[in-house]
């Protein structure tokens, strides 16, 4: 209503012109529908694991409409990071339903989790564990002035391990 009361008085002469302000107006603020070209710009960053790909791409699938099953296949195999062991993998086998890429990238999501969890581990088995534990209590503050002396670690709990996966990945 606040549009129609700023029209210039005598701007609109006709149904048809007001229908075409009206629609030039709120045409602009309303979401446009994604299509096959927007789905097409998904592409698998420098450094984005495979899982947080797939996962984008699905969100981004479900909100175009006409994009059958051979289509989100080949578009999501498009999307790959070049050089990946998987996109080589799907070059290979050529998989004839996009829920059969996705058991393929299943395997290599895997291998990737396993990966980061081995490196993870190797990163802690080289810090000793002594080492690590005072870094935390010695050295400055937040404010950069030196932290005062304490006791050390008290209690039960002398180091902690990271965790390479979140809990809901790590559920079967």
């Amino acid at each position: 209503m606040t549009w129609f009361k700023n029209q210039k008085r005598n701007s609109i002469d006709s149904w048809d012109d007001l229908c075409y302000e009206f629609t030039a107006h709120f045409t602009a603020s309303r979401t446009q529908p994604k299509t096959v070209v927007s789905l097409e710009s998904t592409i698998q960053g420098k450094s984005e694991p495979l899982r947080d790909y797939i996962e984008r791409f699905n969100k981004e699938v479900v909100q175009v409409q006409g994009a059958d099953e051979s289509m989100k296949k080949y578009l999501i195999a498009k999307g790959l990071r070049a050089g990946t062991k998987v996109k080589k993998a799907v070059q290979f086998d050529r998989p004839r339903t996009f829920n059969e890429f996705l058991a393929i990238a299943k395997t290599y999501i895997r291998y990737e989790e396993e990966l980061y969890a081995d490196s993870l581990n190797r990163d802690r088995k080289e810090e000793p564990a002594a080492e690590s534990s005072k870094k935390s209590f010695h050295g400055k503050n937040k404010e950069g002035k030196p932290a005062r002396e304490g006791k050390g670690l008290v209690g039960r709990f002398m180091e902690y391990t990271p965790l390479a996966m979140s809990r809901e990945q790590n559920s079967c």
